[in-house]
């Protein structure tokens, strides 16, 4: 029983992490800066881990943390936004979108 809830508890993790709107994905993520390689490290809570080589300096990370999504959900940068967490390391991302049934699958492959 012991792995099933804890089974259970992991995937409500990777559920919180993406909120699902009209038009509009929102992710959840918990942000390191300054580390050795950008990408996806796992999950921390109810936020996507994500490093990012940039340093924490006049938007430097943010903006490395728009141009990983926008790479990796192939939409344009134009269409990502930090809606929360601009001066921390806890931000909420917002990915203007049609296709985010689409855009979700992509993400939650990768947990």
């Amino acid at each position: 029983m012991k792995n099933s809830k804890s089974s259970n508890s992991s995937e409500e993790n990777k559920l919180s992490i993406l909120e699902r709107c009209d038009h509009a994905l929102y992710i959840r993520a918990r942000v390191q800066p300054r580390a050795s390689s950008t990408g996806i490290s796992g999950v921390t809570g109810d936020a996507l881990k994500l490093r990012v080589m940039s340093p924490p300096v006049e938007g430097e990370a943010n903006k490395a943390v728009l141009k990983f999504f926008s790479k990796l959900l192939k939409v344009p940068k134009g269409s990502i936004s930090v809606v929360s967490g601009l001066r921390s390391r806890d931000k909420r991302i917002k990915v203007d979108t049609e296709e985010v049934e689409v855009l979700a699958a992509i993400i939650e492959e990768l947990l």
